[in-house]
């Protein structure tokens, strides 16, 4: 896709294409750029802990067919 997005604005391309002209080179540095910020979080974040993770715990302890409490109106 990094290479085909970009092609997207010749003309010769877009000519053939459903929807026409498309600005794919936006989409491929926009990717690229969402990419490069996960890979900082990554090295500057501890890792993401979720907040009920006792009730998940239990959760799946349940015994078969019986159901998980709802955490609706919280």
């Amino acid at each position: 896709m990094k290479q085909v997005l970009p092609l997207l604005m010749r003309p010769e391309h877009a000519a053939v294409t459903r929807f026409g002209y498309a600005r794919g080179g936006e989409a491929v540095i926009l990717t690229e750029n969402v990419r490069q910020y996960y890979d900082i979080l990554q090295r500057v974040e501890a890792p993401h802990r979720p907040a009920f993770e006792s009730l998940r715990d239990e959760i799946t302890l349940l015994p078969p067919g019986q159901r998980a409490p709802s955490l609706k109106g919280r």
